[in-house]
């Protein structure tokens, strides 16, 4: 009997002997295996084949190396990054153009680019649009393709404007004045449709129509009678004006006036003033002859003149005392007219005041 069970235990050595045997075979496999695919290098182990991680797997220490630039497998799932994702610095890129690149990009805070932003799409910037810097002589920030023009969104270098648009050259095209809200055009602009103004409308260069008037009368208006108003005698030397109002900017000719009931012998010159009274056109000093009487005479200025919408004031002075013109002649009328003395020959300011005196101003046009 007990040599029975000392043969089995005899058995049982020899099994288990054999079971270690073929385990150290297996970790001696592996681990020529690992001695093959894993190289020391000093107190770094390099993996000449693939690593597979079934389970999470902690690095101590930094994870370098160099990516290779071949085709690789697809990266499914990476996880969450817990510190910055860093790259040589401008050396290489995220994705290429049409091909191999990532779709939305989500940010939560800023983006700041070194160069240029290339943007195929619509960009809404729902919080406002701030450009901190430009390139241009006249702007502190813009929004063009050129360094002296655009739409610039803060203010400019060395003016008080809080925006101002620019041609290529560099001039105003519209700008508006730091603490006002006043819109400034500085040169011609085009509307292809209605322009709605609520407030007031200066218009300190004048209006231009499609189509102009010919003539503008004085501020009396037009007469339809030979004989109309008052059949005034002149006096020598004597310059009598009446306000007339020029609603378009217009080339003018000269001054055309009714003759009275005497017309012949003197000469008269027509002269145009601007509202201060200062002479802006004239015809030759020589003096015309007085036209036929109960006729209108047109005399021509000694050159055009490009009138500005606004007030103006039309005279005749004669050289004698023989001829009549027509005048006009209600007391009370709200426009100015009346008389200075002058000598025929010479044209001189005057001060047409704010009244009307009645038998004074000419029935005249301007055309």
């Amino acid at each position: 009997m007990a040599e029975l069970y000392t043969g089995q235990a005899a058995d049982r050595a020899n099994a288990d002997l054999d079971w270690l045997a073929r385990r150290i075979a297996v970790v001696e496999t592996m681990a020529a295996a690992v001695q093959n695919a894993v190289r020391m290098i000093g107190s770094t182990a390099r993996v000449e084949g693939n690593l597979v991680v079934t389970g999470a797997a902690t690095v101590t220490g930094a994870l370098g190396g160099t990516l290779s630039t071949a085709a690789q497998p697809n990266i499914t799932s990476v996880g969450t990054l817990a510190a910055n994702l860093l790259f040589v610095d401008a050396t290489y890129d995220i994705g290429a153009s049409g091909a191999t690149r990532p779709r939305d990009f989500f940010l939560s805070r800023n983006a700041t680019v070194g160069g240029a932003l290339t943007v195929a799409g619509l960009t809404s910037a729902n919080g406002g649009l701030v450009i901190a810097g430009g390139g241009g002589a006249y702007s502190a920030g813009k929004l063009s393709s050129d360094a002296t023009f655009g739409l610039v969104m803060q203010s400019i270098t060395g003016t008080t404007d809080d925006w101002a648009l620019f041609t290529p050259a560099g001039a105003y095209i519209a700008h508006v004045p730091t603490g006002t809200a006043t819109f400034t055009i500085t040169n011609a602009a085009s509307i292809g449709s209605t322009l709605a103004v609520t407030g007031t409308t200066t218009a300190t260069g004048g209006l231009l129509l499609a189509t102009q008037p010919t003539i503008y009368a004085a501020a009396g208006g037009l007469w339809q009678l030979a004989t109309a108003g008052t059949d005034t005698a002149c006096t020598n030397g004597t310059s009598y004006f009446v306000e007339l109002n020029i609603p378009y900017n217009q080339t003018l000719t000269g001054v055309a006036y009714q003759v009275g009931s005497v017309g012949g012998t003197d000469s008269v010159i027509v002269t145009l003033y601007n509202s201060a009274g200062t002479v802006v056109a004239n015809s030759a000093l020589a003096g015309a002859t007085v036209g036929t009487a109960a006729q209108i005479q047109s005399v021509a200025f000694t050159g055009t003149y490009a009138a500005v919408a606004g007030r103006y004031f039309a005279s005749v002075t004669f050289n004698g005392a023989t001829a009549k013109f027509r005048t006009y002649p209600i007391p009370g009328s709200k426009f100015i007219a009346g008389s200075e003395a002058e000598t025929f020959g010479t044209v001189t300011a005057i001060t047409p005041g704010t009244s009307f005196t009645a038998d004074k101003g000419p029935l005249c046009y301007v055309y």
